[in-house]
């Protein structure tokens, strides 16, 4: 199971988005007859991984009663904090962001990519309500947070592209088509990026 659900990942990050079928059909047999689990318990990544696949094929329904039905399964000392984030990522899909927002209090981000992943949450939350004054003053402390972390390794570029090109539409006018087309084109050819199909999505075009 481990070495399908690591092809079809590569694959899914190598823009072969069919892949991503594939993977959640593995999640979830390999969940119903606890291959994925681990001395009778499940990692918060597996569990965070087939939310992430579930949501991305719209199986709203069967996500939100894994979350439910799987917790149990998770370790106790993280079962609280995975619950949490990945019930607000489910409210975020819907989208319900006050309800994610909420959730997202209660997480524990001492892992760093859960962090990662909440702040770029937060960052969307806050763009598409256009809590502006809010959104700066979290692409300020992301950013921060991104320069005092040292094991973070590639993915600190990743997430600095996202803040920069937030900033980007931060200050763009929106009658500017111009300005939007050459950002939509920095944005496609920029390697390194978090978040880049939602960054297309925002400018637009």
């Amino acid at each position: 199971y481990l070495l399908a659900l690591n092809f079809c990942i590569r694959k899914i990050n190598g823009g072969q988005r069919q892949f991503m079928r594939e993977a959640f059909d593995l999640y979830r047999s390999g969940l119903e007859n606890q291959a994925l689990f681990e001395y009778a318990q499940l990692s918060r990544f597996t569990y965070k991984n087939a939310v992430t696949a579930g949501l991305n094929l719209g199986e709203f329904d069967w996500v939100r009663t894994f979350i439910e039905d799987y917790r149990i399964h998770l370790h106790p000392r993280e079962r609280h904090s995975a619950y949490c984030y990945n019930l607000a990522i489910w409210h975020f899909w819907r989208p319900d962001y006050d309800q994610a927002m909420t959730l997202l209090r209660e997480t524990d981000f001492a892992d760093p990519l859960t962090n990662l992943d909440a702040r770029s949450i937060l960052l969307k939350i806050y763009h598409q309500r256009g809590y502006h004054d809010a959104l700066d003053s979290h692409l300020e402390s992301f950013q921060t947070y991104l320069r005092r972390q040292k094991n973070i390794g590639y993915q600190r570029d990743n997430y600095l592209n996202l803040i920069r090109f937030a900033k980007k539409m931060l200050r763009l006018d929106a009658k500017d088509e111009a300005g939007r087309a050459a950002l939509r084109e920095e944005i496609s050819q920029t390697g390194a990026l978090a978040e880049r199909e939602w960054l297309l999505g925002r400018v637009g075009g």
